[in-house]
């Protein structure tokens, strides 16, 4: 539970909830005693062009010796930057599809490779509200005429293999933190009638900012929704809002936690 209080003390502190490192540069040299190297070879894949998880000669871990080179990066553990939440990837309809289909057991061995703290530990990890432009389809979960009252709102498509599949991971890694994105609202929310392109219509706001819903619970509680998934998707994809004050959006709408 403490990880969870810190996770959540991060999110308040950051301006969205989402914090990344991405640097080819040096970070900088330690004068301190390094600390031994991790014992044990370096295994090496690699996935380029026509080549899929090539295996590659092992490499191991040593101890620089001058100046470092251009494009290397060095560890110092003396000095800290930005508190980083962690690292992970995307839970698309189509990935949670593909996980599905596996053998229970290849399946089980692959998710503790990937999400277990022992192995690469993923621990941060974004789900779809309804579909993304990775999904088998394109849906919400409360299609057709409008009904502002979400009489009509189900998450039926999500249980047959994507809450199994975030459940899965979350047995694998109890401390996985999900965060939520929706790509559309449902069409009738929409100044053309559709998921894709178009401007979310004003009015219909209430009902997009509804409360934590069935999905959210369902699969484990992610700590955090954003409004919308691509803000500067291309006009035709699927989109919350292409209006150019999005930004000015009522402060009572922003930060909600979708059900769609």
């Amino acid at each position: 539970m403490q990880k969870l209080r810190n996770r959540r003390e991060f999110l308040k502190s950051s301006a969205l909830g989402v914090a990344g490192l991405s640097s080819t540069a040096v970070l900088g040299k330690s004068d301190s005693a390094m600390p031994s190297n991790p014992a044990g070879p370096l295994s090496v894949w690699i996935t380029e062009g026509n080549r899929r998880l090539e295996k590659q000669p092992a490499s191991k871990w040593a101890n620089s010796h001058g100046a470092p080179g251009a494009g290397s990066i060095v560890i110092d553990p003396a000095k800290s930057y930005q508190p980083i939440l962690g690292f992970g990837a995307a839970f698309t309809d189509a990935a949670c599809y593909t996980f599905n289909r596996l053998d229970p057991g290849a399946r089980e061995a692959l998710f503790h490779e990937l999400f277990h703290p022992s192995e690469m530990g993923l621990s941060v990890c974004r789900t779809c509200v309804g579909s993304s432009d990775y999904s088998t389809e394109a849906f919400t979960y409360n299609e057709g005429d409008p009904d502002p009252d979400l009489n009509r709102f189900s998450i039926e498509h999500d249980r047959p293999y994507v809450l199994p599949i975030l459940r899965q991971a979350r047995k694998a890694n109890p401390d996985l933190f999900l965060f939520s994105s929706p790509w559309t609202p449902p069409g009738w929310m929409k100044s053309n009638k559709s998921m894709l392109g178009g401007n979310m219509q004003r009015h219909y706001m209430a009902s997009y900012r509804s409360p934590l819903n069935e999905q959210l619970r369902d699969c484990g509680d992610p700590e955090l929704a954003c409004v919308q998934a691509d803000p500067v998707a291309p006009n035709g994809a699927l989109s919350v809002c292409h209006c150019p004050d999005i930004e000015q959006w009522p402060s009572s709408h922003s930060g909600s936690r979708s059900p769609f």
